[in-house]
């Protein structure tokens, strides 16, 4: 089976401006607390933000 590079390179990435916007678009607040921030590879729907009240913001991915 034939890979193209650039293909998998933008499905299986994605930028920092794509990671600020779905902070963002969550409701995470410059002055909220973060309990933990886990980021690896993958795409921007992989990305799950919950928020703790005793802790602050959880933004994880699942790969």
């Amino acid at each position: 089976m034939h890979s193209d590079k650039a293909t998998d390179k933008r499905t299986s990435k994605f930028t920092w401006q794509q990671v600020r916007q779905l902070i963002e678009q969550a409701g995470v607040q410059d002055d909220d607390e973060i309990d933990c921030i886990e980021i690896s590879w993958g795409t921007s729907d992989q990305v799950k933000l919950n928020k703790d009240e005793d802790f602050g913001w959880q933004i994880r991915q699942s790969c």
